[in-house]
C-alpha cells in the first residue's frame, strides 16, 4: 500500500486546481474523505469483523454511488456547457465568416511563425 499517498496527493492537487478554475470545491472535499474512509477501512480490515466490515464496506459503497451520481450530473452539465459553446461559435461563424477566416489566418500565421522559429 505505498501508492496510497501518491493516489491521495494527485486527487488532492487534481481537486485543489478544479477548485480554483471554478469547480465544485463540495465533491471534491466528498472524493477526498471518501478515499481517506476507504484507506482507514483497509488499514484496520484484519481487525474488523466480517459482519463490521460488511457494514462498513457497504456504507462505503453507497457513499461511492452517490459520488458517482454526482460526478454523472458534473459530467452532463459540462456537456451541456460544451454544446452551448459549440453552438456559439457555429453561430459566429456563419453569421461573420469574414471575421472568422480572418481570425483563423492570423492564429495559422502566428502557429507558423513559431513553428518556423524552432
Amino acid at each position: 500500500m505505498p501508492q496510497t499517498p501518491n493516489v491521495t496527493q494527485a486527487v488532492t492537487d487534481t481537486f485543489d486546481a478544479m477548485s480554483a478554475n471554478g469547480g465544485r470545491p463540495d465533491l471534491a472535499a466528498e472524493a477526498l474523505a471518501l478515499i481517506s474512509e476507504a484507506e482507514a477501512l483497509l488499514r484496520r480490515a484484519g481487525g474488523l469483523t466480517s459482519e463490521a466490515f460488511g457494514v462498513a464496506r457497504e456504507d462505503l459503497v453507497a457513499r461511492m454511488g452517490v459520488l458517482r451520481t454526482k460526478v454523472d450530473a458534473l459530467a452532463a452539465d459540462a456537456l451541456r456547457r460544451g454544446r452551448i459553446a459549440r453552438d456559439s461559435a457555429d453561430r459566429y461563424v456563419h453569421d461573420n465568416p469574414w471575421q472568422a477566416i480572418a481570425i483563423a489566418g492570423g492564429v495559422g500565421v502566428l502557429v507558423g511563425a513559431l513553428v518556423c522559429r524552432r
